[in-house]
C-alpha cells in the first residue's frame, strides 16, 4: 500500500486499538475477585484509550499517521490516521470512557457484570479499529469484530425481547459484513487494492457495473448506520440494551457506519484529477442524501 511520502510513523493506532482489547479479559478476571477494581480498571483503560486519541488528533495535523503490519494474513494489516479518523476515533474515544465511567452505577443492580465489561471494551478496540485503518480489508476485520462484540451488548438483559432483538442485529449485521466483503472482493479481484484512496478513475474501467461495488460497500454501512429501509434492527436493539450500551449504539457505533459512507462516498469513488468522473461522485452523493 502506498502512503502519503508525508505520513509520519507512530505506534498511537497501534496502541489505541490493542489497549481495549488486551484489557477485556483482564476486566473479566478483576470482576472475579474485586467488582469494585474492575470498575476502576475498566473506566482507567477508557481514560488512557481518550488520552492516547487526543495525543494522535494533535499528531494529525502535522501530518497523517501510519502504523503498518505487513505480515497480518497475508493482506497486511494498515493502520491510518488522518484528521478525519482521528477526530472519530477522540470524539468516540471520549464517550466511550463517559459511557464506562456511568456503567460503574448502572450496572450496579445488573446481572453478568463480567460478560459486560468484557464485551464493552471488546467493542471498544473493534469500533476505534474501524477510524484507525487505511484500507477496506482493515477496516472490515474491526468492523466484525465490533459488530459481533456488541451483540452480547444487546442481549445483555437475556429477555425474550433482549433474545429477539439482538437476533436481529446479528442477522443483519453479518449480512452486512457479507455485503461489505463483496464490495472488497470486487475491487481487490479488479483493481489488486483496496485502498482507502482516490480509485474512481481504475472503477470506471472495470469489466463491472460501475456503481457496484459502491451500492455492495452503501450497503454493509447502511445497515450499521441505520440507513432506510436498512434501519429496521435499531428500534428493536437500542431500548433492550443497558442504558449506557445503549448510548454508544446511538452516539458511536452507528456512526462508524456514516463514516464507511464518507469514505466511499467522498474518497474511493473520487478521481484524482480535473475529469467528467466529478459527475459520478455527485451522482451518488446525491443517491445517499436522499436515502
Amino acid at each position: 500500500m502506498n502512503y502519503p511520502e508525508t505520513a509520519q510513523l507512530s505506534i498511537l493506532p497501534l496502541l489505541i486499538i490493542l489497549l481495549p482489547i488486551l484489557s477485556a479479559p483482564i476486566a473479566a478476571k478483576l470482576g472475579l475477585n474485586s467488582e469494585g477494581l474492575r470498575n476502576i480498571f475498566a473506566a482507567a483503560v477508557t481514560a488512557a484509550v481518550t488520552v492516547m486519541s487526543a495525543a494522535l488528533f494533535l499528531l494529525t495535523y502535522k501530518a497523517d499517521v501510519i502504523y503498518p503490519l505487513p505480515g497480518y494474513l497475508d493482506l497486511g494489516l494498515h493502520l491510518y490516521a488522518d484528521p478525519m479518523g482521528a477526530f472519530f476515533t477522540l470524539l468516540s474515544a471520549l464517550i466511550w470512557f463517559l459511557a464506562t465511567v456511568f456503567s460503574i452505577t448502572y450496572m450496579d443492580h445488573e446481572h453478568a457484570r463480567n460478560r459486560y465489561y468484557f464485551f464493552l471494551l471488546l467493542t471498544q478496540g473493534g469500533c476505534l479499529g474501524v477510524f484507525l485503518t487505511g484500507d477496506l480489508f482493515s477496516l472490515f476485520i474491526f468492523f466484525e469484530i465490533m459488530s459481533v462484540a456488541s451483540y452480547l451488548l444487546v442481549i445483555h438483559s437475556e429477555t425474550d425481547k433482549a433474545m429477539a432483538a439482538g437476533r436481529n442485529y446479528l442477522y443483519l449485521g453479518i449480512g452486512g459484513g457479507l455485503s461489505l466483503l463483496a464490495g472488497i472482493f470486487l475491487l481487490k479481484s479488479e483493481l489488486g487494492t483496496t485502498a482507502i484512496k482516490p480509485l474512481l478513475e481504475m472503477i470506471s474501467i472495470m469489466d463491472i457495473p460501475l456503481y457496484l461495488p459502491a451500492a455492495f460497500l452503501i450497503i454493509g454501512f447502511g445497515i450499521k448506520a441505520g440507513m432506510a429501509p436498512l434501519h429496521i434492527w435499531l428500534p428493536q436493539a437500542h431500548p433492550v440494551a443497558p442504558a449506557p450500551a445503549s448510548g454508544l449504539l446511538s452516539g458511536i457505533m452507528i456512526k462508524t457506519g456514516a463514516y464507511g459512507i464518507f469514505r466511499v462516498s467522498g474518497m474511493i469513488f473520487t478521481p484524482t484529477g480535473d475529469t467528467p468522473l466529478w459527475d459520478v461522485t455527485a451522482n451518488l452523493g446525491y443517491v445517499i442524501i436522499w436515502t
